[in-house]
């Protein structure tokens, strides 16, 4: 008869007990390093239950390191990640970060495992823009330490929100030409990859219309998936501040419009006035536009990151219903101001703070959402002290 001894064959409800008490990556890794069978249950986990934290400045305003700040808890973790680039975060994906360097070559960097990865220079700088703020946004593909072989690199970059796709092993990045397609002005306000395609989004606010575009990049193909004009009393009276692409966990393609009051406006240096509104609509198969009042038990994540929806049952503290925001008002001439972040709560419509900055870091890089991924726990023995609490 098989006895079971050792911690492998710890009582279930014990077991269970234990991994809702897991939170950050080094619980999961230590929790993954006793033995083969709870490593195997922590990779299950990390797999399909990543909630996002912010990532933030350290007390000592460190330009090398980020703390993590876990918003579901309101508990800031004495968690310090090694962050080598003191400048804005232009995208998080699949656990890794990216920075538009001051030469536009785009560097990619995962805090968990330590690895960086150095892309090719973007298309030339126009002359006015820094280049942190060149890059608007950046999204990959897959996760490139567990598919480094296969995946793709999409940007958002430019005064005019172009799009910029570059496939591992390529040499130079490739234009994606939306407007000569389209046959009409594309902004790109956000870009994710939907059902193996790029779609992205962009909107005028001068005439009040937008466009959802896919883009193949095998066939080379681009398609207009929906297009629509808003005429809404509701809507008129508000500035479009970013338009959002997110898969539901569902799998159903979902666009989050953010808006502010015309009322709005700069005074010396200093954004004045938050997000009021976060309208959100499907998107069917054949393109039609529906409204949205609620999101079940998802909760999204919106900001400079990939846009990301969970399952907030999976979480305790997550509430479902509900929509987690960071500011990514990213306008190079006013970078200090205000850190436009909240929650808002579909229910009843209203937005509270999920995180206040400590005002001695309005020049620090803003707070960006990031999750880990199981690729964290190839980490070596010996790297474990730079996740430890």
């Amino acid at each position: 008869m098989e006895t079971r001894e050792g911690w492998a064959w710890l009582p279930d409800l014990l077991l269970d007990t234990i991994i809702k008490n897991l939170i950050l990556p080094a619980d999961y890794i230590r929790f993954g390093a006793v033995c083969k069978h709870w490593h195997s249950i922590a990779v299950g986990i990390v797999q399909n239950n990543t909630c996002p934290m912010l990532m933030i400045p350290t007390k000592d305003s460190s330009k090398e390191r980020r703390s993590l700040y876990n918003v579901i808890q309101s508990k800031n973790y004495d968690i310090e990640l090694p962050i080598p680039f003191n400048r804005r975060c232009c995208g998080c994906s699949h656990g890794w970060l990216a920075f538009a360097m001051d030469d536009l070559v785009i560097t990619l960097f995962n805090p968990f495992l330590g690895k960086q990865i150095d892309l090719p220079r973007l298309l030339n700088l126009e002359p006015e823009y820094d280049p942190q703020y060149y890059v608007r946004k950046v999204v990959l593909s897959a996760d490139p330490f567990t598919n480094p072989d296969d995946y793709e690199v999409v940007a958002i970059y430019g005064g005019m929100e172009r799009l910029a796709l570059l496939r591992v092993g390529q040499k130079t990045w490739i234009r994606i030409p939306v407007q000569k397609s389209v046959r009409q002005k594309f902004v790109a306000s956000d870009v994710i990859y939907y059902q193996g395609l790029i779609y992205a989004v962009n909107f005028h606010n001068k005439c009040m219309c937008g466009r959802i575009i896919k883009v193949d990049t095998t066939a080379r193909t681009i398609a207009t998936v929906a297009r629509w004009k808003v005429n809404s009393p509701d809507e008129v009276n508000y500035v479009q501040a970013k338009s959002y692409l997110v898969e539901s966990s569902t799998g159903e393609l979902l666009i989050i419009n953010r808006l502010l009051p015309y009322k709005d406006k700069i005074s010396k240096g200093e954004r004045i006035g938050f997000t009021s509104k976060l309208k959100i609509h499907k998107i069917g198969r054949n393109g039609e536009k529906s409204m949205l009042n609620v999101l079940g038990n998802d909760a999204l994540f919106l900001g400079d990151n990939q846009s990301t929806s969970i399952l907030a049952s999976k979480f305790s503290g997550c509430r479902p219903n509900s929509i987690y925001f960071t500011d990514d008002y990213i306008d190079f001439c006013y970078p200090n101001g205000p850190r436009d972040m909240g929650i808002l709560n579909l229910k009843d419509g209203t937005f509270e703070c999920h995180y206040l900055p400590n005002p001695s870091h309005r020049a620090m890089p803003p707070p960006i959402w990031i999750a880990p991924t199981p690729a964290m726990f190839r980490l070596r023995h010996s790297s474990m002290s730079t996740v430890s609490r």
